[in-house]
């Protein structure tokens, strides 16, 4: 099967919910990826294209991640991309018995990994009611350097998100 991460949610994420979510990313993109330059991109295959430096002139990128008002999603780049991460404001994706919206991206462990972990603390942080959320990898094992990062970026310390059977 391979290294996945889990979401259940059973409503629309409110628009100061994703608000937060959003500026989580952007910060989680910026403040961590980039300096530890873990590459995102839209998808693993996007091809480069010229975008502005913030030095001047342009520099050749791959297509960068997806977060505006609808959706949110990234990949690695290359051979550091598996499945893609995406999460949308409105409910989509595959449903369950119940009725709750179910998905999951597979990382196979590679370096993004860590950007899909701390999206998913920051949705079932500022989404608790709505959001569940489940991983193969062990809360004090895999997620703790995702733990450590999303405290330090936000200065909050986070709860396991699992549900207690699984934590």
């Amino acid at each position: 099967m391979g290294y996945t991460n889990y979401w259940y949610r059973s409503k629309d994420f409110t628009t100061e919910q994703w608000e937060r979510i959003c500026l989580d990313t952007f910060d989680i993109i910026v403040k961590h990826c980039d300096r530890k330059k873990i590459v995102l991109a839209w998808e693993y295959d996007s091809p480069v294209e010229p975008l502005p430096s913030m030095m001047g002139g342009f520099r050749m990128l791959p297509k960068p991640p997806q977060v505006d008002g609808d959706v949110i999603r990234f990949n690695g780049w290359k051979d550091e991309g598996h499945e893609t991460f995406m999460v949308t404001r409105e409910l989509g994706g595959h449903r369950t018995k119940s009725g709750e919206m179910f998905d999951f991206c597979k990382t196979a462990r590679k370096p993004y990994d860590l950007a899909v972990m701390l999206v998913l603390l920051s949705m079932k942080r500022h989404a608790p009611d709505s959001v569940k959320v489940s991983s193969d990898g062990d809360w004090d094992g895999e997620w703790v350097p995702a733990r450590q990062v999303y405290s330090k970026l936000f200065g909050v310390e986070v709860d396991c998100p699992f549900e207690p059977a699984e934590a």
